[in-house]
């Protein structure tokens, strides 16, 4: 009994050690795991802005160098996922230079598994010197960027890579994406492909996020006669289009007017723009938009119709053209009662301070009476619209008789006041069109 007694305390002395053994274990993890949280993370260095120079011969943006300049970072104890490490962003097209690095060294560039670049990896030995002049606009401040050079051009796959320079101890995470040049053509909110000469233009590209602000780019804008329009003077105020930065292209999109093209004095006709990137100002990015095309109409306002001579009651249609946001008056100057702008149609929904009249038997000179109401029946023969964004608004009209009909068209301008001491306001046009009698559309003079 005295044996099996001592047994029994040594085993309960051996189970003490062991709950003691397994508590220190507990506490040196916890002492371990907030020592690593202790550690800051590390942030990788995109250092490319500190080579901003001017460029030739305008000397007028501050714009990148050639290349994007980096700095590489190392992982830490807190580091367990990719995820966690210090991290760069770069666009395929862009050529990089890692500025801690030394000659003989050797980057590394490795897809990770399970993800987009599973299977990719690239290897960087050569070693480049580039110089900078005039830095930050500073004569005679050089600057030099010396370190292994790679251009992420051969790069097939978007995504996370992991980059390495084994001799110096580096490694982090590399985000690739694929860059684009979004733009669009506004006035307003609105995209638009016409307007009139004198409209302010937004050049949209909102969505640039993949090009640095400081990125240089040609805002290529090609007139009807196909020459380049490289700056334009308007109202006193020179607007630069040609070797820009991007944030100065981006302002051009301003919802504020006085940032927006001003397109005072452009000729008539067709115009094209592109935007382009300057590869040797732009960190090496080799990169164009899409070619919008836009269509310049006279500034004042006009009025057509689409037939001069047709049969009683086909429609024609009436085609307004203004200014943007001018308030145009549009009647039917005579014959009214037999005039039938049609409601529901084409633009006849934005118009506003509509004049009705009481429609007419052309042969007994009656009220014609709704069925459907017993009312008077009523037609639309003038209203007010504000022009819209593309300068161009288009009426769908009927003639209840034959004869010889006038629409006329007023430019009351911005305020709508009939007042030809304001600018556009006054402004006039008219167009004809005769109707024939509905005998026999093959009789009908077209």
């Amino acid at each position: 009994m005295e044996l099996f007694g001592r047994i029994k305390e040594e085993k309960m002395y051996d189970g003490q050690r062991k709950g003691k053994a397994i508590i220190c274990i507990a506490i040196a993890v916890i002492i371990l795991a907030t020592l690593m949280a202790m550690i800051p993370a590390v942030s990788a260095e995109d250092i490319t802005n500190q080579y901003l120079t001017l460029r030739e011969p305008a000397n007028l943006f501050l714009v990148n160098p050639a290349f994007v300049a980096i700095e590489l970072e190392t992982t830490n104890l807190s580091m367990y996922l990719y995820m966690d490490y210090p991290t760069d962003a770069v666009k395929i097209g862009q050529e990089l230079i890692f500025s801690n690095t030394d000659k003989g060294d050797v980057i590394l560039i490795e897809g990770i598994a399970d993800t987009n670049t599973d299977g990719e990896a690239f290897s960087a030995s050569a070693f480049v010197t580039e110089t900078v002049t005039n830095v930050n606009g500073v004569a005679g401040n050089d600057k030099t960027a010396s370190g292994i050079y790679f251009d992420t051009t051969s790069m097939g796959r978007t995504g996370t890579y992991i980059i390495s320079c084994p001799a110096q101890g580096l490694k982090q995470a590399l985000s690739v994406s694929r860059p684009i040049i979004p733009i669009e053509l506004k006035v307003g909110p609105d995209v638009v492909s016409t307007i009139t000469v004198g409209t302010k233009l937004r050049l949209d590209c909102s969505g640039i996020s993949d090009l640095d602000p400081n990125d240089c780019i040609d805002l290529e804008i090609t007139n009807p006669k196909g020459h380049q329009i490289k700056s334009w003077t308007a109202n006193g105020v020179t607007q630069y289009y040609d070797e820009i930065n991007v944030s100065t292209l981006i302002e051009y999109g301003s919802s504020d007017e006085t940032k927006q093209i001003d397109t005072t004095g452009w000729l008539l006709g067709p115009y094209s723009f592109q935007v382009i990137t300057e590869e040797e100002n732009a960190r090496g990015l080799d990169l164009s938009s899409a070619t919008k095309t836009l269509t310049m109409r006279k500034g004042e306002v006009d009025v057509n119709i689409d037939k001069t001579e047709v049969g009683e009651l086909e429609s024609v249609t009436v085609t307004v053209t203004g200014v943007y946001g001018n308030i145009i008056h549009v009647e039917a100057t005579a014959g009214e009662a037999y005039v039938e702008f049609e409601e529901g149609l084409d633009d006849c929904k934005d118009t506003f301070n509509r004049l009705y009249t009481t429609v007419c038997d052309p042969m007994t000179g009656r009220e014609v009476i709704d069925p459907m109401t017993g009312m008077p029946e009523r037609h639309i023969y003038g209203f007010d619209l504000m022009m819209e964004e593309d300068g161009q608004m288009d009426f769908s009209v009927r003639f209840h008789d034959t004869g010889a009909y006038t629409i006329e068209v007023i430019d009351y301008g911005k305020d709508g006041i009939p007042d030809t001491a304001d600018d556009g306001d006054g402004h006039t046009d008219e167009a004809a069109v005769k109707i024939l009698p509905a005998i026999s559309p093959t009789t009908m003079r077209l």
